[in-house]
């Protein structure tokens, strides 16, 4: 265990002017899940600062933050992921969304987001269809039976579709089936 000293130390260099410094002070204490520097991280992330002006770069924070599951909460994912600095940080916004019920509906919509890089979207249908099984097979045969199997989420759709076993989705899984069905019978 980090002595009291030690933790101070590192501590202290939270706002060190070298920034190489400063990550691995802030890494090093993220993965021991100091309090200190989850709060301050969290106070970073809220902020509207530019992002060079961030202690370490959205993307980090949200990993170091990750590495505890209590901290990071949906509405300030569901922010990040919705109007991110970059696209690294909304990937791994929505990477940190992983299967919560709350945050479903915004997934959807950045699935359903064609100028979301598909890296972040092929994430997506695997998390809500485990959150909210009916609402991502009814987004499922939207988007299949709107662009087929061209569209380039296909695969990830269909996998995740594959894997309910709800009986609440039964009704929305057959929908979804039909349309693969018909996408299969078309097929060259």
């Amino acid at each position: 265990t980090m002595t009291p000293e030690f933790l101070n130390v590192l501590r202290g260099q939270i706002e060190a002017p070298d920034r190489d410094l400063r990550q691995r002070a802030i890494n090093t204490l993220a993965a021991l899940k100091d309090e200190v520097v989850q709060e301050r991280l969290l106070e970073d992330l809220s902020s509207d600062k530019p992002e060079e002006e961030r202690i370490v770069p959205t993307v980090s924070a949200l990993a170091m933050l990750g590495q505890d599951e209590k901290t990071l909460s949906t509405p300030l994912l569901r922010k990040i992921a919705t109007t991110p600095p970059n696209e690294e940080s909304r990937a791994e916004a929505v990477r940190q969304m992983s299967s919560d019920p709350e945050a479903s509906e915004d997934l959807l919509s950045l699935m359903k987001d064609e100028n979301v890089p598909l890296t972040t979207r092929e994430m997506i249908p695997g998390m809500v269809s485990e959150a909210d099984p009916v609402a991502f097979l009814n987004a499922a045969a939207e988007i299949l039976g709107t662009s087929g199997a061209e569209n380039e989420l296909a695969p990830w759709l269909v996998k995740a579709a594959a894997t309910i076993e709800t009986p609440e989705a039964a009704a929305a899984f057959a929908s979804t089936k039909r349309v693969v069905e018909e996408l299969r019978a078309n097929a060259p």
